[in-house]
């Protein structure tokens, strides 16, 4: 019997490479990529006319609906003061909302660099003045504009809070107010430039928030009144993909920051809460912290299709030192969920929020790194007691809220290889300093779905909710998506923001608009509600 010539060999073992089953798994990893990325970009192209109509779609009467270069609320300030705050941008689209509110009086939308009070709130009743800044930020090859949606939906929730205090909790005359001011501002320091790395997207955050603080207290106060004492700010950050990760190091190095130092002073401070002072003037307190879809484990080991180490490593590169620190090819990552310098001041928001996709439905970033969940890890996690009773219940959105309490100690876990320990020690250090994690589930709202007849939905996550308290492995694996006979094309990762850059990409992500309404109510109210317990906090029996 003749044997198989060489040549004919090597054929042999070019056609077993080419269709093994890694080779399968990258074929349809970058399928699936290609036609994602191809609907959302088509959907993100900017209309030539701007975004003005988001003005009417909302039904909010504000100027800060107009996204165009000329109506730039900043460059109008720059014309005015003749300071430039920000690099120009020929496309920038900064959008800062001012909404005064007097606890029991109105809500007010104005200009930056607007001075404005509430119109019935009368000159002899004494009151305190807060001033709220809630930073929104975007996302890779984002714009500011890209959660403009989710920007006018916390004006609005603005709104009904402040015209809710005012029915159910009006102040008498001789009694001490407070004045809220909330301002919501669309970061755009990163436009254009989020391949250069997680360090510097942070680090240019870092200074946007100081300088937007600075600026809008600059601009509401008189020169006058600046000596009657240390006036009270809170930030809250919202971070979408990306941008989640971009806040927490910048929350890192806030303090850092040549303009600010702790404050030593403890007289002033609610039990539990910490602050810093910025320009020996504003005394800054940690609010609300959220975010949506971001991946704070990174995406190495966390593709939508598991990939080669050495594929990981090509992506990785292609897409720039963001790319590296995202796949984990430094300690970055790492060190921002294991050293206390990066943990400790995102321990001290009064509240952390991170919303996830399930069931497959987020191609760049799968639930496992959005909620950093492990399959190893047994941190507990806790179902909401008013769970039930969630928003949008009916409609499947919301699938589950968790939370997870704050601990020191941490159960360990089986016997793992070293990698998968990094992560499980990663997502227990996240996990130790306590958040609500909200569960996301878009298949309803994607069209391009294909369900099995008489599929379950949510089958695990229900067993769960009776046990009241599971760890991480099991929460994994009820939101994985591994049982479950429905197959979505993944695009919930811009419907979870609602993202809103166009009008097309507007009408394809309709389906998160619920959602990003329902975060915003929450979001106001965890922010309004300082220097009391945030609305939603773990129960104290947990």
């Amino acid at each position: 019997m003749m044997g198989i010539p060489a040549a004919s060999a090597a054929e042999v073992d070019q056609t077993r490479l080419l269709f093994s089953p890694s080779t399968l798994v990258v074929v349809v990893y970058f399928l699936v990529l290609l036609i994602v990325v191809v609907i959302q970009e088509a959907s993100a192209f900017r209309s030539p006319t701007g975004l003005a109509w988001n003005k009417t779609t909302r039904g909010v009467t504000s100027s800060w609906c107009l996204f165009t270069a000329e109506s730039n609320l900043w460059e109008r300030l720059y014309e005015s003061t003749g300071q430039r705050l920000l690099p120009a941008e020929e496309d920038m689209a900064l959008t800062t909302s001012r909404i005064n509110a007097v606890m029991g009086g109105p809500i007010i939308v104005a200009n930056v660099g607007e001075r404005r009070v509430a119109e019935d709130f009368e000159e002899e009743t004494e009151h305190d003045d807060v001033h709220h800044f809630c930073f929104l930020v975007h996302g890779h090859r984002g714009r500011s504009r890209d959660l403009s949606y989710l920007h006018s939906a916390m004006t609005e929730a603005a709104g009904e809070h402040s015209n809710r205090n005012r029915n159910e909790n009006a102040p008498s005359r001789d009694r001490r107010r407070r004045r809220h001011h909330v301002i919501v501002h669309n970061a755009v320091c990163n436009e254009h430039r989020t391949a250069d790395g997680i360090e510097k997207g942070g680090n240019r955050l870092v200074e946007e928030i100081v300088q937007v603080i600075r600026k809008e207290m600059e601009a509401y106060y008189h020169v006058d009144t600046m000596a009657t004492g240390l006036r009270d700010v809170t930030i809250s950050l919202l971070g979408n993909s990306l941008g989640g990760v971009y806040a927490r190091y910048a929350v890192a190095k806030l303090q850092d920051h040549d303009r600010c130092r702790c404050n030593k002073d403890d007289n002033h401070q609610p039990d539990g809460h910490h602050e810093f002072v910025l320009d020996h003037a504003y005394r800054v307190h940690y609010n609300v912290f959220c975010t949506t879809a971001s991946p704070h484990l990174g995406v190495s080991r966390h593709t939508y299709v598991r990939i080669p180490r050495g594929l990981e490593m090509g992506v990785a590169h292609a897409m720039g030192s963001t790319g590296r620190d995202l796949f984990r090819l430094n300690q970055l990552l790492r060190d921002m969920a294991l050293q206390p310098n990066f943990l400790e001041p995102l321990g001290n928001f009064r509240t952390r929020i991170a919303y996830a996709n399930a069931y497959k439905t987020d191609f760049p970033v799968p639930v496992e790194t959005a909620a950093f969940l492990t399959r190893r890890s047994r941190y507990p996690h806790h179902f909401r007691n008013d769970d039930k009773q969630l928003p949008h219940q009916h409609n499947n959105l919301i699938i589950a809220t968790l939370h997870t309490p704050p601990q020191s100690t941490i159960s360990s876990t089986d016997e793992i290889n070293e990698d998968e320990e990094e992560l499980v020690q990663m997502s227990n250090a996240l996990d130790a300093l306590g958040w609500r994690k909200v569960f996301v589930d878009f298949r309803g709202e994607i069209p391009w779905s294909v369900s099995m007849p008489f599929a379950k939905r949510n089958e695990r996550m229900q067993s769960l909710r009776q046990r009241r308290v599971v760890e991480s492995r099991d929460v994994v694996r009820a939101v994985s998506g591994d049982d479950h006979r429905t197959w979505t094309l993944p695009l919930g990762h811009n419907m979870i923001c609602a993202f809103s850059r166009s009008r097309r990409s507007t009408r394809m992500n309709k389906g998160g608009q619920p959602l990003v309404d329902d975060l915003a109510k929450k979001l106001m109210n965890d922010i309004l509600s300082w220097p009391d317990e945030p609305h939603g906090s773990l129960p104290k029996e947990l």
